[in-house]
């Protein structure tokens, strides 16, 4: 029965696709090109990765913070010729500057990312890498 079902399937999914090759392509690689070119796979995600990213995006924030506070009374043009300095200016007296700067650190460390369900299987992810790595492959829209 279940092989009666993934045939069906498979020619259901053949309507759409217009081989002229002689390559006979699998069940999997026919389900991934059936879903069409506008198609997204959902990306692999690496929680140390997000986590390291955004540890640095909340370093950028403290520092454009600590910037303003320092030359927030200044309303003067800046020199044509001026450069962006990298120097990190130090934690500022500013008692609520740096606790809110903190309690942000301390909130973005107890986030968890979770992790986005794949919209291909194992094997049909598998089959869009095969299909990727054929360079005698070429995939175009239908007209």
């Amino acid at each position: 029965m279940a092989i009666k079902r993934i045939a069906t399937k498979r020619q259901n999914n053949e309507k759409f696709i217009k081989n002229f090759s002689n390559l006979q392509l699998t069940d999997n690689q026919v389900s991934v090109i059936s879903k069409g070119l506008k198609f997204v796979p959902t990306p692999v995600t690496n929680i140390n990765n997000i986590k390291c990213q955004l540890l640095q995006d909340f370093e950028k924030f403290a520092r454009r913070m600590r910037l303003k506070y320092i030359f927030h009374a200044e309303n003067k043009e800046p020199h044509p010729f001026h450069v962006k300095s990298d120097r990190e200016p130090p934690v500022q007296n500013s008692v609520a500057l740096e606790s809110y700067l903190e309690s942000v650190k301390i909130q973005l460390a107890e986030i968890m990312p979770s992790r986005t369900k794949n919209n291909l299987s194992r094997n049909e992810h598998k089959a869009l890498k095969e299909l990727k790595n054929n360079t005698k492959i070429v995939i175009k829209k239908g007209r």
